[in-house]
């Protein structure tokens, strides 16, 4: 499992390169969408879902920017979150790329 972490209110870029899990080659994704869902459990109501920018999609780069204002008005305690990311290509078909843990550390300076 993938564990992430940030500060509550940071502003946090992550990139993703997606791969082909047969030949270990980018995967070209003009076209297709990627989002990141965090939950705090499971089947509970969404906490943050963030659209990617596909930044080099003929080699399969896309990026999330998690902005500041995304988690500055959320307790000041460390919480964690269950994420995944899906894309969605150009069949309709949906694939999750990676899940895992999103950990937000609380901040001394806000």
């Amino acid at each position: 499992m993938n564990i992430f972490s940030m500060h509550r209110g940071d502003d946090k870029h992550y990139e993703i390169t997606v791969i082909d899990r047969k030949t270990r080659l980018p995967v070209d994704i003009t076209g297709c969408t990627l989002k990141m869902t965090w939950r705090a459990t499971f089947k509970g109501p969404i906490q943050l879902q963030k659209d990617f920018t596909l930044t080099d999609p003929v080699n399969g780069v896309a990026e999330v920017m998690i902005a500041h204002a995304d988690t500055a008005n959320w307790e000041n305690a460390v919480q964690e979150y269950y994420f995944d990311v899906q894309i969605t290509k150009t069949t309709a078909e949906v694939e999750t790329l990676t899940k895992g843990k999103f950990v937000i550390e609380p901040e001394v300076t806000y």
